[in-house]
């Protein structure tokens, strides 16, 4: 098998015989992420034996020397300088070894780096893609559940923002359901809007809201109803049976005790 990481990396951007080139690549970059410096200084890829280092040792050397006509004698030391020093650590086996576990571990780190920027961009990918599911969702039962989000494996921020999304986006349902209801029985049920809230599927901030949170709307569209119904009752009859719906609305929550208390009040007027 392929061992990716000691897989030869080949300096495509180096002039294999021209020491000026790997000068030129080794000045741009102090250490690169994928050739240190020793394999950058003498053009050669990080797999080259002992006696490919020695060769391109005295190739780099005397080419140094041939072009000494167009250079200062402080380059050409500086540049000898460096050729050496690559030199003396390619060709001691110790400080090769370090060198090559040094290269082994960086593209460890560069693979993992790579890895995660994938994986960061896949949950974002996902985030954006169930996001929109969310927001295309064209009744409550489209909706995913939370399971449906926790299996996307997206981190725990990104998990709980489509959870409340979800929640949000329920709600406008319900708010829209009582908004377009005829008759009591078309109003969700209060006591039904609580269990989805301690299932987690509603948010608090929309069930409870003071003024216009869902049990305040289903409760004063309920009272509407109510009071329509009972201005239609003609005998005790009609009366008994609206008691009794006014009983079964209170246990449902769509009305509190007080208003449960007026109605039958006013039920108990009629004879």
């Amino acid at each position: 098998m392929v061992d990716v990481f000691r897989v030869s990396y080949k300096i495509t951007h180096l002039n294999a015989t021209s020491g000026e080139s790997a000068f030129v690549a080794e000045s741009e970059t102090t250490k690169s992420d994928l050739v240190p410096n020793s394999y950058v200084v003498l053009g050669l890829a990080d797999d080259a034996d002992l006696e490919e280092i020695k060769t391109r040792y005295f190739q780099l050397s005397l080419e140094n020397q041939k072009n000494s006509t167009f250079k200062s004698e402080e380059d050409i030391a500086k540049r000898q300088q460096k050729i050496n020093v690559a030199y003396g650590i390619l060709s001691h086996p110790a400080k090769k070894a370090s060198l090559d576990e040094e290269i082994r571990l960086n593209r460890v780190v560069k693979v993992q780096i790579n890895l995660q920027a994938e994986e960061i961009g896949d949950r974002y990918k996902k985030f954006d893609e169930f996001k929109k599911k969310i927001e295309e969702a064209s009744s409550e039962s489209d909706l995913p559940d939370a399971i449906d989000v926790l299996c996307l494996e997206i981190g725990d921020s990104k998990e709980n923002e489509l959870i409340y999304l979800i929640k949000r986006k329920r709600g406008e349902f319900i708010f829209s359901q009582i908004e377009r209801a005829k008759k009591l029985d078309d109003l969700p049920l209060v006591n039904s809007l609580r269990i989805l809230y301690k299932e987690k599927k509603l948010a608090a901030i929309d069930l409870t809201r003071e003024d216009d949170g869902l049990i305040s709307r289903i409760r004063n569209r309920a009272h509407e109803f109510i009071e329509a119904e009972i201005k239609n009752v003609k005998d005790l009859g009609e009366a008994s049976q609206m008691k009794l719906k006014v009983q079964e609305l209170y246990g449902n929550g769509q009305i509190n005790s007080s208003e449960r208390d007026d109605f039958l009040e006013e039920l108990g007027k009629i004879k």
